[in-house]
């Protein structure tokens, strides 16, 4: 059987009037004193910052960044927001979430101008 316009309108209007798709899972309620959680995943695991970075969004990026949103954080393909605005070119973003980066990193103890120079790994013989 081909779905045509009218069987999906239809299809979409039912799920509405039902409430959703069978099993799903009702919303969950806010954490009291936020007006959402800003870490929050979908099913891809990933968070609002790494949506907003994969759509170029760089006023949104801008406002979860200063609201605390977790920059380090991984999705479910271990990406994080920078690798994912790098992959869609979003070079305003990646910039923004560059910065942060490094802003992090000279909040970390033990890293920064001061800390002593990671040592390089080599090549393996195989890939030289």
């Amino acid at each position: 059987m081909v779905w045509g316009r009218a069987m999906w309108k239809a299809a979409v209007a039912k799920l509405k009037a039902d409430g959703g798709p069978r099993g799903a899972a009702p919303p969950a309620p806010a954490p009291s004193g936020r007006a959402a959680d800003i870490d929050s995943r979908d099913a891809c695991g990933r968070t609002a910052l790494m949506r907003a970075a994969q759509a170029g969004h760089l006023a949104r990026v801008q406002e979860l960044l200063a609201a605390g949103a977790q920059i380090d954080a991984r999705d479910s393909r271990n990406w994080c927001a920078l690798m994912i605005a790098a992959h869609e070119g979003r070079s305003c973003v990646v910039l923004a979430l560059a910065q942060a980066h490094a802003g992090l990193a000279e909040a970390r103890p033990g890293a920064g101008a001061g800390a002593p120079p990671q040592p390089m790994r080599r090549r393996s013989q195989a890939l030289t």
